[in-house]
């Protein structure tokens, strides 16, 4: 392709959320509609959000919401996929890294399974897949370290969203300003700020204290 730079320092990860299931019915506070959020957290303390547009829980429902993540090449960044309702409270929860998701140029399919404190609130098909970041030759050189979301209309994001979605337009930036996530109570809901991990060994150090 002409016109394009080719950056060795940088790897686009593709992340396409195709549909999601809620095994239990629609958690409540949900049912009038719930947004999907992508939280990253680089090693530095750098952090990139991007939420979905709205849609309703009726069944399995098709997302087909691609979020494409620019971070630096062989990094490894902290995962948060959340779904809240339209108030900003977090629902549930899947926590993993960008490495686990996006191994290869490949596409890879996953089954994740987003929780509570409860157990399993929804379930998530998600194909992700990672390469090295290309531009046009144009356009301006990103920082190192940094993380980004890219918006669809970049070069390397509208060629897969074309490659993906053929005789469909990319989305459209959403016009609705949605409501900041407010923090729960950890007893209530996992937060992004919460891993799965740390809930477990909360909850095993609380049963060696009981036996004790």
């Amino acid at each position: 392709m002409s016109g394009i730079r080719h950056d060795n320092s940088a790897q686009l990860c593709v992340l396409l959320c195709e549909t999601i299931a809620f095994p239990k019915g629609s958690p409540k506070g949900g049912e009038k509609g719930m947004v999907c959020h992508w939280y990253i957290t680089m090693a530095s303390g750098k952090t990139a959000h991007l939420p979905s547009e709205v849609f309703t829980p009726k069944g399995s429902v098709q997302l087909d919401w691609c979020a494409f993540l620019v971070l630096d090449a062989g990094a490894q960044a902290d995962v948060r996929l959340t779904v809240a309702d339209l108030a900003g409270n977090h629902l549930c929860a899947h926590f993993g890294t960008t490495k686990n998701l996006a191994k290869s140029d490949q596409f890879d399919i996953r089954a994740l399974k987003l929780e509570d404190v409860n157990g399993v609130v929804a379930m998530m098909t998600v194909h992700a897949a990672s390469q090295m970041r290309w531009t046009s030759a144009s356009a301006p050189k990103r920082e190192l370290g940094s993380c980004d979301f890219l918006p669809a209309d970049d070069a390397q994001a509208l060629h897969i969203w074309k490659f993906l979605f053929p005789s469909r337009p990319p989305p459209k930036p959403q016009a609705r300003s949605l409501k900041p996530i407010k923090e729960e109570a950890e007893s209530e809901v996992l937060t992004p700020q919460k891993t799965q991990a740390d809930a477990e060994e909360e909850e095993e150090e609380e049963e060696e204290g009981e036996e004790e």
